[in-house]
């Protein structure tokens, strides 16, 4: 329902679509207007143990400063390998995203929703 209403009706900037699925597949296919994130080996090595800043999964910085600051609501992740929120590990991009946007976003302005069923071509 959300991908389907036009930009025009949305009262904050829009629908902005993050997909968690691998570069290579999210070139291959993915959803209209939607933003890759990246989480390379190198950074989840670094964060084992930490929480992951948004500025570390969302490379484009006027998109991160976009998304602190509320300007997009709903928020929609995907991934391709999740049914459901209770499926995601806490180790997943998915889920690290997630907990990212829910403490860094503003909460008041910003619906964050999970697409469940993942992404299949």
């Amino acid at each position: 329902h959300i991908l389907g209403t036009p930009a025009e009706l949305f009262t904050s900037g829009g629908c902005v679509v993050l997909d968690c699925r691998p570069f290579l597949a999210f070139s291959r296919t993915h959803i209209q207007e939607s933003r890759n994130v990246n989480w390379n080996s190198m950074l989840r090595r670094r964060s084992k143990s930490a929480a992951v800043s948004l500025e570390w999964l969302v490379p484009d910085k006027s998109l991160l400063g976009r998304l602190r600051n509320g300007e997009f609501s709903p928020v929609v992740v995907l991934d391709e390998a999740s049914s459901s929120v209770s499926e995601l590990k806490s180790e997943s991009l998915a889920s690290l995203l997630l907990n990212a946007l829910q403490s860094e976003v503003q909460p008041c302005s910003t619906q964050i929703c999970f697409l469940q069923g993942m992404y299949c071509i």
